[in-house]
């Protein structure tokens, strides 16, 4: 359920004139999955298109009702002590725009110790190191406790190397579940976020596997949607260890599911942009502490793997970037 709020409004503006470095890339559909199975996504997006919209509030005049939104997945999706998880960023941009939601499921927080932030709904479903057979065996309890009305699924990260055709089919029982769960349930299924040291060719075939899964089980009545979290996603500057988002990565997730969310939740039917609450410098590391880069006001993106140093070194703290306070 829902924390107690305590957020303060967003802020727009930036402090001593530092220029924000966000970016604009809010893609939706998978862009290399897309080019084999063209014509079925094609469908499945003018069926998107045409479906009704959820509502994130009663009748007019009435009291808001939030929308069940579970983020289903493994450490991607749960996060460890420090770490803002994507399913911060992504709930701030949806408050930003006027969104009521409630994310749901039967976890809380991140695995060790506390998130970066504590104002916001800590409840999901993401399990640390999980494949989707492990998933699969518990998803039908977890699937009919929480109830909920939208599903946010990146998993599949710790099946890499084995058949994606096993992965899909265990994706496949999943979406399965969910239904039986809500048979109106709206599933997000990510194409993954590369990670370091996997072929190519095993992701593209991975997510070409989900592309299918995707086209061949979408329902009018139950849509499965894909959401390329793949294409743009850089494990070098976009992870802290190779597979586990830094703040730049997890920023980037929020921005793809945002943009899915964003034809199908009434309340963002005429959003303009995400949540920016701050502006942001680059760090590099040297002897013995963070400092701030020189150049720092004119970077438009995030820093190259130079400047972060080692993985160990963008691990810490803020992950290679800090809030100006």
């Amino acid at each position: 359920m829902l924390a107690p709020s305590n957020h303060k409004a967003p802020r727009s503006e930036s402090r001593d004139g530092l220029r924000e470095v966000l970016s604009d890339d809010l893609g939706i559909l998978g862009l290399i999955a897309a080019a084999r199975v063209g014509k079925l996504l094609s469908l499945a997006a003018f069926a998107l298109a045409l479906a009704p919209p959820l509502s994130s509030g009663a009748a007019e005049g009435g009291p808001l009702r939030p929308v069940r939104i579970m983020p289903l997945g493994d450490s991607i999706t749960e996060g460890t002590s420090g770490d803002a998880t994507w399913r911060y960023w992504l709930q701030k941009s949806l408050e930003a725009n006027g969104c009521v939601v409630d994310f749901v499921g039967s976890r809380r927080g991140v695995r060790y110790g506390q998130a970066r932030f504590s104002d916001f709904d800590p409840d999901h479903e993401g399990h640390w190191g999980w494949t989707t057979a492990q998933v699969k065996a518990e998803i039908d309890r977890w699937a009919s406790d929480a109830k909920p009305e939208i599903v946010l699924l990146h998993l599949g990260t710790n099946d890499l190397g084995s058949d994606p055709e096993r992965t899909s089919a265990g994706l496949g029982a999943v979406v399965a579940s969910l239904r039986r769960a809500n048979p109106a349930v709206e599933i997000y299924l990510a194409r993954l976020i590369p990670a370091a040291g996997v072929p190519d060719e095993v992701m593209r075939r991975t997510n070409d596997a989900i592309a299918r899964l995707a086209a061949e089980r979408d329902r009018p009545e139950s849509r499965l949607i894909v959401v390329d979290q793949f294409t743009g996603f850089d494990p070098r500057a976009d992870t802290y260890d190779g597979v586990h988002p830094n703040e730049w990565g997890e920023r980037k997730m929020a921005r793809r599911w945002f943009g899915a969310l964003r034809g199908r939740l009434d309340c963002l039917r005429s959003a303009e942009e995400l949540y920016r609450p701050t502006a942001y410098r680059i760090l590099y590391r040297t002897q013995p502490r963070y400092v701030l880069s020189e150049s720092a006001e004119s970077w438009k993106s995030p820093p190259q793997p130079s400047l972060l140093g080692s993985v160990a070194d963008a691990r810490r703290g803020t992950r290679g970037w800090d809030r100006r306070q």
